[in-house]
């Protein structure tokens, strides 16, 4: 499984924060897990659109502010009309933790 690294930005919380994020052509994301608290940040969305529009499973490394997390990407919410994602939603991984996946079979 390959390791993506991704470049994050942190964000603020909030409707008119997430719009303004979306206009400069950035996902509004959140991190969560059981032994670290949610961590909010927005990423680029051409990078975000390439993990979510492919039949692979990717292990994501995130890159914080001067912080890494392990991660899978677990949801994603996209606009109904163009089909872009406006959310996504982390979830982090840490070494003897199981986690519940979906996979598709194709």
């Amino acid at each position: 499984m390959d390791v993506i690294t991704i470049a994050a930005k942190p964000r603020e919380l909030g409707k008119k924060a997430s719009r303004i994020t979306r206009k400069e052509g950035r996902v509004p994301c959140v991190l969560y897990g059981h032994s670290i608290d949610s961590v909010h940040f927005s990423m680029d969305g051409l990078e975000l659109h390439r993990l979510v529009f492919t039949d692979e499973l990717h292990r994501l490394q995130v890159d914080l502010d001067g912080q890494s997390y392990d991660c899978i990407l677990k949801s994603v919410d996209l606009d109904p009309v163009r089909n872009e994602p406006i959310h996504a939603d982390f979830q982090a991984l840490v070494a003897g933790e199981a986690i519940e996946l979906s996979v598709p079979i194709s």
